[in-house]
């Protein structure tokens, strides 16, 4: 069996008739930028503001631990994802 996954048009259709495009982030994007989305576009798309937001935050957390010196690592935590990833590798 072939699957295909690129330059395929579903040929799906919305309630309103209008083609459903296959492009989500540009979606999300045209919901950003619109001033009257769709409800699920704007929820969606707030949703990936505030998890931007919260990345953000926890960087911004992150770099002023390690300048102050109270960053600690998880050495334990970080030997098991290194040990984990080993294992997927082989």
């Amino acid at each position: 069996m072939i699957i295909r996954t690129n330059n395929v048009s579903s040929g799906a259709v919305s309630n309103d008739g209008a083609p459903i495009k296959n492009d989500v982030k540009q979606d999300l994007q045209d919901a950003k930028s619109s001033s009257n989305p769709t409800p699920s576009l704007q929820i969606a798309a707030n949703t990936i503001n505030s998890e931007d937001v919260d990345k953000s935050n926890q960087v911004e957390t992150i770099k002023q631990q390690v300048d102050d010196g109270s960053y600690k690592i998880d050495t334990q935590k970080t030997a098991d994802k290194m040990a984990q990833d080993l294992l997927l590798e082989s």
